[in-house]
């Protein structure tokens, strides 16, 4: 008997909650059905794949572009080379001939003075010759330079000159020497003046150096006989 009263109300309430379902599915059913504001868009075009050949194997490979990477140093643009010679360019001195000349010129260890007077006597000889006077220098040098020297031997109590060849830095340093000995008969007031007026006159042919020279080839060649005593 109870049972069947407490089931009555739940029978009556039936009808009420069946229609509020239907209500809230019906109006979620109208909130996904609206269409959207945004316009249609058009499909995609399907991109075709570009026809591209194979090179050629026979086809010299192109020249790629340097890769310049971000940050990286611009190169400086390099200077143009002066042609020939001036004053204001002198040589290096860590030429060979332009030291010994510096060493053989050098008294009491003035190295430096030494140096500006073989630098003003190249300097006289750009403007007197008008080429590079190096290369006058050294040619200066090896037409003023001996082959050969004398030395005496005793053989059988007796003394025999012995004519000897001189190697490259001998023969290139007595050169030297002779060209500043013959410069201080000059009558030039400063040392690099006078010394470029000697190597101009060994150039030339006139200088008492060249004259030594031929002396002692002299003396080599008459006692060339003597050349293969031991010494």
């Amino acid at each position: 008997m109870s049972f069947s009263l407490a089931r009555q109300p739940l029978r009556a309430a039936a009808p009420r909650l069946l229609q509020r379902s239907a209500v809230a599915s019906s109006s979620r059913v109208r909130h996904f059905a609206l269409p959207s504001t945004s316009p249609p868009t058009s499909p995609r075009p399907r991109m075709s794949a570009p026809n591209i050949s194979p090179p050629s194997p026979l086809a010299p490979a192109a020249a790629s572009a340097p890769l310049e990477l971000p940050g990286a140093p611009t190169p400086l643009p390099s200077a143009p080379a002066e042609s020939g010679y001036s004053a204001s360019a002198l040589p290096p001195t860590s030429d060979p001939l332009f030291s010994a000349f510096v060493n053989h010129l050098m008294r009491d260890g003035k190295k430096a003075q030494a140096r500006a007077h073989v630098l003003g006597m190249l300097s006289h000889m750009a403007q007197w010759l008008h080429s590079d006077p190096l290369v006058a220098l050294r040619s200066a040098v090896a037409t003023a330079a001996p082959l050969t020297r004398m030395q005496t031997s005793k053989q059988a109590g007796k003394s025999v000159p012995v004519p000897l060849a001189l190697h490259e830095r001998q023969s290139r340093r007595r050169a030297i020497v002779a060209i500043i000995e013959a410069s201080k008969k000059r009558a030039d007031r400063f040392l690099d003046a006078r010394l470029a007026r000697e190597v101009c006159a060994v150039l030339e042919g006139n200088s008492s150096v060249l004259q030594k020279k031929e002396e002692a080839h002299k003396v080599a060649t008459l006692n060339r006989s003597n050349a293969a005593v031991r010494v």
